[in-house]
């Protein structure tokens, strides 16, 4: 699964290459983290990834895989509560050369 998420994914090298490549020069890279959701308790958490909800990537472990998943998750979690969940983004400003 990792495999496949890094595969979907440029890199930072990728996009100011491929930018310098049709001309562009780079002026920012923003890595911002969105919250995705504020889950109150665990079990909020683990009904909304065995249901895959916003997830795509989810979609390409068999049930069972994703039952076990969850389980780690849950054992490996903090204790706290509430859990906060987030994306991470990368934006990139460049400038037509």
């Amino acid at each position: 699964m990792i495999d496949k998420e890094v595969k979907r994914r440029y890199s930072s090298e990728q996009v100011f290459s491929t930018l310098r490549e049709t001309g562009f020069n780079l002026i920012q890279e923003i890595t911002y983290w969105e919250t995705r959701k504020i889950h109150e308790q665990i079990d909020q958490l683990k009904i909304d990834l065995l249901n895959r909800t916003g997830r795509s990537i989810l979609h390409e472990l068999p049930d069972q895989e994703l039952e076990d998943l969850v389980e780690f998750i849950e054992q490996n979690v903090e204790k706290l509560e509430p859990i906060k969940e987030e994306d991470r983004w990368t934006i990139w400003i460049a400038e037509k050369q």
